[in-house]
């Protein structure tokens, strides 16, 4: 079949071969998954799962395996919720968490802006200032922060909108609390809001200081 060509005949979850109906993931793990995710909101953050073993095998075939036609998958899982979010809180300016050029320059897409165009929503974008290290490889949430202090800018007035910041996964918030300071210093905006397919042990901990 010409889809063998374009997208891997595994499951991206259990790596099991698919059959002639599935695509990207089996019917087993598509099962599984469906009774994970769900929309989950605490203070101004949504999110739709854990950081669970099944959604790290997920995000990381997506960005690190060259395996972009998962974000297909990844905006199914997410386009009713989204929607949602973004029509209850009257959003009116969305923006992706950039990554660095050089990030983009390897993997070749933003996971996150991919998806959107996927779901034809429209946003703006953030500036990357600068590359920094790969905050998956700091654990500790003072080096976070150090990391990506001052690493966006944003080149456009964020007064009386309704604002709503999109990763992929939030972990210990040090990219959002940054982005956020940049928001404020662009004007004062109506509410900012958070959504997020995952977050990660860390944020239960870390939920407060965002």
């Amino acid at each position: 079949m010409i889809r063998k060509f374009i997208f891997s005949n595994k499951c991206c979850i259990c790596s099991k071969t698919l059959n002639n109906n599935s695509y990207y993931i089996c019917s087993n793990c598509k099962k599984k998954l469906s009774k994970k995710i769900y929309l989950r909101k605490f203070k101004n953050i949504y999110f739709l799962s854990k950081y669970d073993s099944d959604i790290k095998s997920i995000i990381k075939a997506y960005k690190f395996y060259n395996k972009k036609y998962i974000g297909f998958l990844l905006a199914f899982l997410i386009k009713k919720e989204l929607h949602k979010i973004i029509e209850i809180n009257n959003i009116n300016l969305i923006l992706p968490v950039p990554i660095s050029n050089e990030k983009k320059i390897i993997r070749g897409f933003n996971q996150i802006e991919y998806i959107l165009e996927l779901l034809n929503i429209k946003y703006h974008k953030i500036n990357r200032t600068k590359n920094t290290y790969p905050m998956s490889l700091l654990k500790n949430i003072n080096a976070r922060q150090l990391n990506i202090k001052s690493s966006f800018s944003i080149p456009f007035n964020t007064s009386n909108k309704n604002i709503l910041i999109i990763d992929d996964i939030i972990t210990t918030g040090s990219t959002i609390k940054e982005i956020k300071k940049e928001i404020l210093k662009k004007g004062k905006p109506n509410s900012i809001f958070i959504f997020s397919l995952a977050v990660a042990k860390s944020f239960d901990k870390n939920i407060f200081s965002i």
